[in-house]
């Protein structure tokens, strides 16, 4: 019996314990790293951590534009070139990424380590939630669930932020970039055939630090609506899905040649490393996942996977790339008229070699 008591005594203090660090956690107060202070997100059935910014304006005088995105592997750079494209023009960015790969493997918070950054680039604007937990043992879905589950958040903190049904909303990933002016217009105008889910149609979809321009004649990028549309079921599949986000029953129109899509401005070895842990793993190969085929492939724009060769950019416009984007692009020679010289299949002028850029971003 003495043991018994003992045994109760014992459980009552260790719930006593529980429960006083979770009201602990809760009336914390928000802690300060850097200009940005540290809030929980209370979702249904988790709560998430959020870095804020220490001042921010939510006055409103007219519709505000909120730019969302899902961050995945290792492409700081891209995320960089994102903010600094569009920050002009949006009011406030909010940006999940996941402690888990697709395949729900443990990852680091790589966009963690330039949020400083990011937020000297766009002062006020910049609202990060951490996501901590797998999609696989909350839903139990297949490869992108963990990327649906990241849009999730990024509904919660809209609502949170006071979203409000005539805002202008883009949804995408890191890699996807509205052009500054189709937000521009539809601030002064409006969307032009009323409310609704537009799909964006990319105009230049570069590979390999903007030095190689795809082969595909276009493709889709970020999602454009009004925040009303935010909270349809369907919204954070069809982000996703190539088929859903071309369903005519989900959208009403599309803004051709008004995106950018940026991809794989990445390390050789970091794209391997992308390859084995992406949620298609038909690149994850002999030879693809070879360093020797990657650095090959960013010299002569190879396409990473399946070796279907890309349209050389000859030349490089700057007008055809974000502002943000041409410190990145190669500059080997340009003449009086701003139009870059760069010949991808010359070893001669490949950045790759000229200034160690692939071992350097």
């Amino acid at each position: 019996m003495k043991a018994w008591r003992q045994f109760q005594s014992n459980m009552l203090m260790l719930v006593m314990v529980v429960m006083i660090m979770s009201m602990a956690y809760v009336w914390t107060p928000a802690r300060f790293i850097g200009n940005h202070h540290i809030t929980p997100l209370y979702l249904d059935d988790h709560i998430v951590t959020v870095y804020e910014p220490t001042s921010m304006n939510n006055t409103r005088t007219r519709p505000m534009v909120f730019d969302m995105f899902v961050f995945g592997q290792r492409e700081t750079v891209v995320a960089k070139i994102h903010i600094q494209t569009l920050c002009a023009v949006v009011d406030f960015f909010i940006i999940a990424e996941a402690g888990y790969t697709c395949r729900h493997e443990p990852k680091p918070y790589f966009l963690l380590d330039v949020l400083e950054e990011l937020h000297s680039m766009c002062p006020d604007k910049i609202h990060y939630i951490k996501v901590d937990k797998s999609s696989e043992s909350l839903t139990g879905g297949g490869a992108c669930s963990q990327l649906e589950f990241q849009v999730q958040h990024l509904v919660y903190k809209y609502k949170e932020l006071g979203g409000k049904d005539d805002d202008i909303v883009s949804l995408g990933e890191h890699d996807e970039i509205a052009f500054p002016r189709l937000i521009t217009s539809l601030k002064q105008t409006g969307f032009p055939h009323g409310n609704g889910v537009y799909r964006t149609i990319t105009k230049w979809f570069y590979y390999y630090h903007a030095n190689c321009l795809s082969g595909i004649s276009w493709d889709l990028g970020p999602l454009i609506m009004n925040g009303a549309q935010l909270f349809r079921k369907d919204i954070p599949a069809a982000r996703l899905r190539t088929s859903q986000r071309e369903d005519k029953h989900l959208t009403i129109g599309e803004f051709r040649d008004q995106s950018w899509h940026l991809s794989t401005f990445m390390t050789p070895r970091d794209v391997i490393v992308k390859n084995q842990i992406a949620a298609h793993p038909e690149c994850n190969r002999y030879p693809f996942n070879t360093e020797d085929f990657q650095i090959n492939a960013q010299i002569k724009c190879i396409q990473f996977c399946g070796g279907e060769q890309l349209k050389p950019v000859l030349p490089v416009s700057y007008d055809s790339l974000p502002m943000a984007m041409r410190a990145y692009a190669s500059s080997s020679s340009s003449s009086s008229s701003g139009v870059d010289e760069f010949h991808p299949y010359s070893s001669n002028t490949s950045r790759c070699q000229q200034q160690d850029f692939c071992q350097s971003v």
